[in-house]
């Protein structure tokens, strides 16, 4: 039932802010597995309530329907994908029974991206189908037949002339989301790659949360990337569904913290970016 109401909220999110609802990209996400995030794990559902919450985004807007994720501290460990079916218990069923030994020390963010960089085919291309045309051609082949054995006609062409399928290629785009409350120990990594992919078809979303020290990521002016943005949450358990994925897809602050800190940096970043990018792959 969770789940639903996250669906809903979104698709409501989705029409009101006049997103191409046809929009399929490639969605990974990366969680923070930090000694400073166990309790977030373990105790309050913290880390649940955001995978649910961003796990309903990705799933909307992958192409395979599903969410690819890691979890990460100074190492990087692959994840099942989170699906409809297995999200409302994804903490307890594919990270922690599986994984608690390997998990809760440092923070390496970069390595994450460079990890989900590795797994994404950028540039991927699908094959997009004119069925129209198929069907033109499939129509035409079936008059012929009903004529030939309604007159005996022996002239009438069973097919008809060769209708090319209308075939076109369509790059598919990359989502890659960072969950994390702290600082990273490879920051100069991190900027590295988002200047390099700067003009790529990915889209970075960094979600600091908690008592995150995001001040790291503003200084580094990450907002002043066009295919960036920095969105924060407190406690995202205590955030509405329908005004989380309204920050998300807008880029819209509402936290008056994060919103004070932001703006002493130039790179405070303007709203929209990524309902821009997205409509802009369409």
């Amino acid at each position: 039932m969770a789940f639903s109401t996250k669906k809903e909220a979104l698709e409501t999110v989705i029409r009101d802010v006049q997103m191409f609802p046809g929009f399929k990209a490639q969605v990974k996400f990366a969680f923070d597995g930090s000694g400073s995030l166990h309790s977030e794990y373990l105790a309050n559902g913290f880390m649940q309530d955001m995978i649910e919450k961003v796990g309903a985004f990705a799933i909307r807007l992958d192409d395979n329907g599903e969410m690819e994720s890691v979890v990460f501290d100074t190492g990087v460990i692959d994840l099942a994908s989170a699906t409809e079916q297995n999200v409302d218990t994804f903490v307890s069923e594919k990270i922690l029974k599986p994984h608690a030994n390997e998990i809760f020390g440092g923070t390496k963010i970069a390595q994450a991206m460079d990890h989900l960089l590795n797994q994404s085919a950028l540039g991927l291309t699908a094959q997009i189908v004119d069925v129209v045309a198929e069907a033109k051609g499939a129509a035409s082949s079936l008059f012929a037949r009903i004529g030939q054995s309604l007159f005996g006609k022996k002239d009438v062409p069973t097919t008809s002339a060769p209708v090319a399928s209308k075939k076109t290629s369509k790059k598919i785009p990359v989502i890659i989301g960072i969950v994390t409350d702290g600082d990273t120990s490879d920051e100069d990594r991190m900027y590295e790659i988002l200047e390099e992919y700067e003009d790529a078809d990915v889209f970075w979303l960094f979600f600091p949360i908690g008592h995150a020290n995001f001040t790291q990521l503003l200084s580094g002016n990450v907002q002043k990337i066009k295919n960036a943005d920095v969105i924060y949450f407190e406690n995202p358990a205590k955030v509405a569904d329908v005004d989380f994925y309204r920050q998300v897809i807008t880029g819209t602050n509402t936290d008056m913290r994060f919103s004070k800190i932001s703006s002493k940096f130039s790179g405070a970043g303007s709203s929209n970016k990524l309902l821009n990018w997205i409509n802009q792959h369409r």
